[in-house]
């Protein structure tokens, strides 16, 4: 550590120490992991514990808590005590460049520590190519959310804004669905929306609805579709079964009439701006990197991920299977309020449903449910009577070709249940 350094540190410490509102504002962005001296590590340690305590912060206190925790056996008394005194005789005439300083210094370690690892990792025997990628892309992250500061801003700036999209809803989008938006009204950035059903629901066919409705609207919203589950060649069979009216089966047996290649050849679905990435397996990293790149060059302005549970968590360890969906819903989750997009992912539902008389899924019906329904603003279940042989509702109406759909949480607005016709051989919902 150089000694500009060293004495921008010490005038920071001596500010935390003696300056009640200066630790007051600097806590807000500042942290001990910031500080590249050891002792001086130590020390805004024991501010930062006394800060949150509430408790006064001195020399003295600051001497008694390092001894308290144990800091007199790892530093010599001589260093700890000639430290104090150094920081007690510094002063800075603008503290706030000073932390700006050394946060930038802080992030240039952090990288050029990550880099070394990462040198080390590729021309080593030990991992692939695509777990060096993984690794690198956590490490940035991990940096960047470690040093991501923002202002508060008083509600009077904020306001206009909000009443602005409040008038125009400008920043809602419709999802074509009008039973489905009578409830939600429409999805929002930043959200992300949790589509789950047992197989053979038609989970996948409802999120191609929504997509070729957004891509063919008005306003012509570019969609990503990352299919980890079916090909890009099936899902473009299923969006123009639902588009022409063409029987699914007449595609995949490839007996297709006059008529049926008449509607072919004029349908217009080819110019809607729908992306679909089909590589299985993908780790969670490498899809944001392609979100990112797809929402600069493409616009994309909505990403729908089917499913979400065959998503790649990359070569972060985890325990066990909770915990890995935990940690790829919360990532989902920062995408969203990173790139200020809606995210639908598909999820499955436990088999654990099927052994009770009542069929309709809840939320505790989720795989892996806890982290799945904390990190999403909405989860919508799907449910089909037929699948299970019920005929009739309790009101002795038909359930032939009908859906529900059951909005289950919707942290910024309605819940409720939408009934939907589905015709499973065009995939269409309406």
């Amino acid at each position: 550590m150089n000694t500009q350094t060293k004495d921008i540190e010490a005038n920071i410490l001596n500010c935390l120490l003696y300056d009640r509102q200066g630790i007051n504002e600097l806590a807000a962005f500042l942290a001990p992991h910031h500080f590249s001296n050891s002792i001086h590590k130590a020390v805004a340690e024991c501010i930062w514990n006394l800060f949150d305590d509430g408790g006064k912060i001195d020399i003295l206190t600051v001497k008694q808590t390092l001894q308290k925790k144990g800091y007199f056996s790892v530093f010599k008394y001589e260093e700890i005590t000639a430290c104090l005194e150094a920081v007690s005789k510094s002063f800075s005439n603008d503290v706030w460049k000073d932390a700006h300083i050394l946060i930038q210094e802080a992030i240039r370690r952090d990288v050029v520590a990550l880099a070394n690892t990462v040198n080390e990792m590729a021309y080593s025997e030990m991992g692939d190519a695509q777990s060096v990628l993984d690794f690198y892309e956590q490490g940035l992250l991990e940096i960047a959310a470690a040093n991501i500061h923002h202002d508060a801003d008083i509600i009077s700036k904020i306001l206009p804004e909000a009443v602005k999209a409040f008038k125009t809803h400008s920043t809602v989008l419709p999802t074509g669905i009008k039973k489905i938006d009578d409830i939600i009204v429409g999805l929002s950035p930043g959200e992300l929306t949790i589509i789950a059903a047992r197989p053979s629901t038609g989970k996948s066919a409802f999120a191609l609805n929504i997509a070729k409705k957004f891509a063919a609207s008005i306003r012509r919203i570019p969609v990503a579709i990352f299919s980890l589950e079916m090909t890009a060649n099936q899902l473009v069979n299923r969006l123009l079964s639902e588009e022409t009216g063409i029987d699914l089966s007449s595609f995949t047996s490839g007996k297709l009439n006059d008529v049926d290649w008449h509607r072919l050849v004029t349908t217009n679905i080819a110019s809607a701006p729908i992306y679909i990435d089909d590589t299985p397996a993908l780790p969670v990293f490498e899809l944001r990197a392609r979100v990112r790149r797809m929402i600069a060059e493409l616009g994309v302005g909505l990403v729908i991920i089917d499913y979400l549970q065959l998503l790649n968590p990359g070569t972060k360890k985890f325990q066990n299977r909770e915990q890995q969906i935990s940690f790829i819903s919360r990532m989902l989750k920062v995408m969203c309020k990173s790139f200020n997009i809606p995210i639908i992912a598909l999820s499955q539902l436990t088999r654990d449903l099927e052994s009770r008389t009542d069929k309709r899924p809840k939320l505790y019906d989720l795989r892996e449910s806890g982290s799945l329904e904390q990190h999403a603003d909405m989860v919508w279940l799907m449910y089909r009577p037929e699948l299970y042989g019920i005929e009739y509702d309790d009101e002795g109406n038909s359930t032939k070709d009908t859906t529900e759909v059951i909005i289950g949480k919707n942290r910024n607005g309605n819940i409720g249940t939408a009934v939907l016709q589905f015709k499973p051989s065009v995939m269409r919902f309406t």
